[in-house]
């Protein structure tokens, strides 16, 4: 969908960074920010790695409690514009062939009842880029799924309703 000017609009951002470590382990840091959550009264925001580790809460706002609980954020009294802002070291670099790496974010939505409603989503990664090129994202760049290249950076900015899940592929450039 194209942009709101609404500013009550959820949305998230993530920053993820990958080392030379995170070809072999297929560790990266996350730092990732959910912002204008709906008012309620409770929320869990579940993560769902393969491996996760040293997860933390590093900002809140217009929240009365906010605490991890194994690989979730358990939010307690949510009000309107309210933020969680947490780190963490993920599992989410997955070699799927030989030089061939995907990355993989979301399900995102933003569902109530039987209907779905706006969510803005960006995703910002840099990455070794004497190591690794990007090769493809899924879905393809379309207006409103920005994907915008520098070297060894690469970030997605999206609007949308319904359900999304972004898959990111590099390859590895020769390893000695």
């Amino acid at each position: 969908i194209p942009p709101l000017e609404d500013k009550n609009v959820v949305s998230t951002d993530a920053v993820v960074t990958l080392t030379a470590d995170s070809l072999d382990t297929g560790m990266v840091s996350l730092q990732q920010c959910y912002r204008n959550l709906d008012a309620v009264p409770e929320v869990d925001v579940v993560y769902r790695y393969k491996n996760m580790q040293l997860l933390q809460i590093v900002s809140s706002g217009n929240i009365a409690d906010a605490k991890v609980a194994g690989n979730s954020v358990q939010l307690k009294d949510v009000t309107k514009g309210a933020f969680v802002c947490i780190a963490a070291d993920v599992q989410l670099l997955e070699e799927i062939a030989v030089n061939t790496y995907v990355m993989s974010f979301g399900p995102y939505y933003r569902r109530f009842l039987d209907g779905y409603y706006p969510y803005h989503a960006t995703v910002s990664i840099s990455y070794p880029e004497e190591l690794l090129d990007f090769s493809v994202v899924s879905p393809l760049p379309r207006p409103h799924f920005e994907v915008v290249r520098k070297p060894g950076e690469l970030l997605v900015d999206t609007w949308f309703e319904g359900i999304l899940q972004i898959d990111i592929a590099f390859k590895s450039k020769a390893r000695d």
